[in-house]
């Protein structure tokens, strides 16, 4: 019988993604991959991947689209959490 884990696999990084409606997220496209290698690395050691990063400006999302690919927590388990937005001045970020 294999356990299912209830642990999460946190990584925070500054490669930025934008949060899509439904809950699933867009991020560049090699990144996605090596998130969706991670994940399945991990395997039933953890439930999910949480990822922390910087998010995209709406602006900024439409401008890199063609760059990017989108993840599902449903279907990859990898879930984003935005730290901040790419518009946050340096100065806001350290002394908000």
């Amino acid at each position: 019988m294999t356990e299912v884990s209830h642990k999460d696999y946190i990584i925070a990084v500054q490669a930025p993604a934008y949060r899509l409606s439904d809950g699933s997220f867009a991020t560049e496209s090699a990144f996605v991959i090596h998130l969706k290698e991670l994940r399945a690395s991990l395997g039933a050691r953890f439930r999910r991947v949480i990822l922390i990063a910087p998010e995209l400006t709406q602006a900024e999302y439409l401008e890199r689209k063609p760059q990017l690919d989108v993840l599902s927590p449903e279907r990859d388990e990898v879930v984003y959490v935005p730290s901040h937005s790419t518009s946050t001045s340096a100065r806001s970020f350290w002394f908000g």
